[in-house]
């Protein structure tokens, strides 16, 4: 339950963060929010291919 709450919490202190960046360096958040979205589409790559991450990543780039 303690593992739960962690994440949960820091999911949270992470989204107010970036909001908080979002306000000084918006240029900085959208290059940040592009390399998770690289990053959660090479995932799902590499779980419908049926290969690794990086595999997946590299076809991607």
């Amino acid at each position: 339950m303690k593992t739960t709450l962690g994440v949960f919490a820091g999911i949270i202190v992470g989204a107010i963060g970036m909001e908080l960046l979002n306000k000084t360096n918006p240029q900085l958040v959208a290059e940040i929010e592009g390399k998770i979205k690289d990053s959660v589409n090479s995932i799902k790559n590499s779980v419908k291919k049926d290969e690794t991450v990086e595999e997946a990543g590299a076809e991607q780039a």
